[in-house]
Formats: structure tokens, sequence, C-alpha cells
């Protein structure tokens, strides 16, 4: 009797484990080789020549920070060889997913919005942070009112009033980091931009609210007392390594479910920095503070209503954060722009000790057209958030002559497109003046016969579900550059300077050290 009864587990484990094997090798090699030849037959399509298993095309990120670049640096290596097509089927680890390259495929994938293709809640990465909030659901009536608000509340015109607010900012980060001599300028950005999103969001005594500390888990299990601001940086990194985690595609299920390390550990402090948010909004005595019409929002859960203020902490106050270090890279790098910049903020009247409550105002920072064309390049240059948002095909379509299945999901390339030798002269120089139809340079652009359309610019991507925040964070940029070039003295380290691949979008590993003195 125990020796059948051995030999029933023991026959049982084999075929759990052969079934397993099976299961693996259909995951990892067989289904994602399907997907490659399904459209190696396209033309139009491209495919990267080797196949990779387990990382997919991914590989190119790996090689990137393995060679001391940022991570998404191969596009712009490898534009000139992406522009000869019009989408790639890319394996994201060992998910499938076709990327819009080219301009005449992005105009086809806005046409199908939301029809045929809409916004997806991947489950996974940073997506996990902000899965009840108005970017991963679908484009119904519900979710295109909340960005209707979203767009009036920070919006352009009802953002401006916040102008002199960001400036006494700017003045107060000026302060610390001439103090410092040699500063950790993405610190000092990140939490002016928190600030100023904090201030926006929850009003007057804001200061005393978010000056708390809070509850932090480390990878090694110790707790340590954190700010806000802190939370917000830390949270969207470890969700953003979660992305590149074997377990998040091979075993999704242990990863939703929150079943081990490291998803129980960062799902504990996102539900402590979801309570602490709670508690703000619930002390706050300013009772018409955006933030409270984000969460109070009628029609909207109170996790919709959480993910919502996330997606304006976070999100926005970090990526309005990269992208100011890089324009002052750029500038710093250009020296001649740089001088340009501040010929032009004189000209407008942006000068150390004008009088900020007259001069810092909506019209004159639209006046200053070299601080727009600076604004532009630094997009073009540096997409602050490279991966792009996650679609998907609701029913069966077709791109460019390519059939792409109900369930395909769909990527918007936000950043090879930024670097076509077909759209670009110099495409990898910083040049502000090819946005000025007037100059010299975007007259020599045109008889160069490169000649770019609104959809060669991604930095905001396209379609009914761009980036709903995308004047507030203009606005942003330049009252700070208008300032910061106006009264600051910056140099980068040499090394960063001459740098190939550094770039400073989410997910970059370079954090520069900048000399700052005060003009």
């Amino acid at each position: 009797m125990f020796e059948d009864l051995f030999y029933g587990l023991a026959k049982g484990t084999v075929v759990f484990f052969l079934v397993f094997v099976a299961y693996l090798i259909n995951l990892l090699i067989l289904q994602p080789l399907k997907f490659r030849k399904k459209f190696s037959k396209y033309s139009n399509v491209y495919i990267s020549e080797k196949f990779n298993p387990l990382v997919g095309d991914m590989n190119h990120e790996v090689q990137c920070v393995n060679e001391g670049k940022v991570h998404y640096a191969h596009y712009a290596k490898r534009a000139h060889i992406l522009a000869k097509y019009d989408l790639q089927a890319k394996l994201e680890g060992i998910e499938p997913v076709i990327m819009i390259i080219s301009d005449k495929a992005c105009k086809q994938f806005c046409s199908f919005m939301p029809r045929s293709i809409d916004r997806i809640n991947a489950e996974k990465g940073i997506n996990v942070l902000l899965q009840h909030s108005l970017i991963v659901d679908r484009s119904d009536k519900r979710t295109m009112a909340r960005r209707k608000n979203f767009s009036s509340w920070i919006g352009l015109n009802s953002a401006s009033k916040y102008i002199p607010r960001t400036v006494g900012f700017c003045q107060d980060m000026l302060e610390a980091m001439t103090t410092e001599g040699k500063t950790d300028l993405l610190k000092h950005l990140n939490k002016l931009t928190f600030d100023v999103f904090t201030k926006i969001l929850f009003g007057n005594d804001v200061d005393t609210l978010v000056a708390r500390l809070y509850p932090y888990e480390n990878p090694d299990g110790q707790i340590e007392e954190i700010g806000l601001g802190e939370y917000v940086i830390r949270l969207a990194a470890r969700y953003a390594d979660q992305l590149y985690n074997p377990v998040t595609f091979i075993f999704p299920f242990f990863a939703k479910r929150k079943l081990m390390n490291p998803y129980k550990r960062d799902n504990r402090n996102l539900q402590t920095f979801r309570a602490a948010l709670r508690n703000i909004i619930s002390t706050s005595k300013d009772e018409n503070t955006i933030g409270k019409k984000f969460y109070y929002s009628p029609g909207l859960s109170e996790d919709e209503g959480l993910d919502d203020l996330f997606l304006v902490m976070g999100a926005g106050s970090e990526t309005t954060a990269h992208s100011m270090a890089s324009c002052l890279y750029y500038l710093n790098k250009y020296p001649e722009c740089h001088e340009k910049l501040i010929k032009d903020l004189t000209r407008c009247g942006f000068t150390k000790g004008c009088d900020y409550e007259k001069q810092y105002n909506l019209d004159n920072i639209q006046e200053c057209s070299y601080l727009n064309y600076v604004v532009k390049e630094t997009f073009r240059m540096d997409s602050v958030v490279p991966g792009g948002s996650e679609y998907g095909a609701s029913e069966d379509i077709e791109i460019c002559g390519v059939p792409i299945p109900k369930g395909t999901k769909v990527k918007l390339d936000l950043i090879s497109n930024h670097f076509s030798d077909d759209k670009w002269l110099e495409p990898f120089e910083f040049v502000p003046e090819r946005h000025d139809i007037e100059s010299d340079f975007y007259e020599r652009s045109r008889k160069a016969g490169k000649v770019e359309d609104a959809y060669s610019r991604r930095a905001f991507s396209h379609g009914q579900r761009n980036c709903p925040g995308q004047s507030f964070a203009n606005m942003q940029l330049k009252v700070v550059m208008a300032f910061l070039v106006s009264h600051m003295n910056f140099k980068f380290d040499k090394e960063d300077l001459e740098k190939d691949g550094i770039g400073f979008g989410l997910g970059s590993q370079f954090k520069p050290q900048v000399n700052v003195s005060k003009i």
C-alpha cells in the first residue's frame, strides 16, 4: 500500500512537472515566436532580427543600462531603421504589442479612437498606482466628463492664477541650492513641483499637512519615516520596477493578487500613502480646493477620487520636474541657446529684480517666443514618459494595411519619430529655431525636404486620450525656466555634458549634480 501511494505521488509529481514545463515553453517561447511569425510577412512591420526568450525586445533597454545610457536611448539610435516602417511587432518581455511608428499609422491609430481602439488597464507597473484613475478607464461619457473636469481644474486659464506661488517656490529653491553650491538638481526640482501641485490641490493650510512624516517599508524590511513628496518618488520608482520583474509576466496571478514581495510590500506602502491623502482631504480647512473637487466629484467612488489626485500629485509633479532637468541640461550643453534665451527673457521684462507680481503672468510668458521654442525642443529631445500609455483593439482593425486582431495591445512610439532623418534636419542637435517658421534653420529644413507634421511631435501623445495636463505642464515649465535662467548660474558636470545616451525621463538612473550660484 505504501509503495502504491509513493508511486502515485511520484507519478503525479512528474505529470505536474511536465505540464508546468510545457506551460513555460508555450508562454516563453512558442507564443512569442507565433506572434513574430504572424507579422513577419508584412514589409511595413519591423521585427527585430533576433528572438530573445523571456526579455524579448526589452534587451535594448538592458543593453542601454549596461552601457551607462538611459534605458530608452536605443529609440533615438535606431530611429533611422524604425523610420522605414509603419509598425513594429514588439515583445515587451513575453508580452506582444504593436507599436505605432509612422505619422500615417499614428493618424489612423487616432481615427480608431475610441470605437475600435481604447485605453486598457494593464494592471501592472505604474498602472497599479492609477488603476482607478481617468487615464486607464475606457472612453465612455463618464470618463470623458472626468477628463473635462481635469482640464478645467488643472487647465491653462484656471492654473495661471497660481503663477505667483510658483515663483515664490522658485525663490525658496534657489536659496536652498545656492547654499549647497553643488546640488542634487532633480531633488530640488521634485520638491519644487511637488510643493506647487500640492499647494494648488490642497490650499493654504497644506504646509502643515504635507510636512508630516509617514512610515515607509524599505526592501530590507526596515521602516523609515519620510515626507509625502519623497513617498511619491519612491512609490513611482518601485511600481516602475515591478514592470521588469519576471514574476509580473510569468506568474501574473501572484503579482496581481499581491501574494509575494515586492508586490505585498509595495501595496502596503501604497495603502499608507492613500490613507495619508484621505487624512489631508478630511483635515484641510479650505473647502474650495481643487483637491476636494477631485475627491468629492459627483459620481466618483473614493478610489477614483484618490487615484485622480495621485495622477496630479505623482504623474504631474514627477514628469514636470524631469522635463525641467532636461531643459536646463540642454541649455548648459548649448550655451548659444542659453544666451539667446536670456536675451529673449530680458526683452520681455524677465530680469533679476523685476516686479514679480506684475511680470510673471500668462500673457508675458506667452510673449517669450524663444522660450516657447526651447520648451518644444526639450520635449523633442527627451521624452519624459518614454513608455507611452497602453491601448487595446476592441475589434478587428487594419492599420496601414496590416490586420490587427481584437484584443491586441497597441502603443504609440513616443521617441523614435523625434529623431527621424525624414522629418528633422540635424535631429540629434538641440536647435530651438527649428520650431520658428521665420528662422533660417526652419527655411534650410524645408529646402532639405524635412517636413514634420502634427503627428511627428509625440511628447504628450495624440488622439482623444492625449495628456490632459499638457497645457499646465507647459506653463509650469516656462514659468520656472523664465525665473531660473534670469536668476541662476548653473553648470552640469563635464562628464554629463559629454556623455552619449544621457536622458532624464522617468526611470532614468541619472541624478545630475550641478554647481549653482545666483546671478
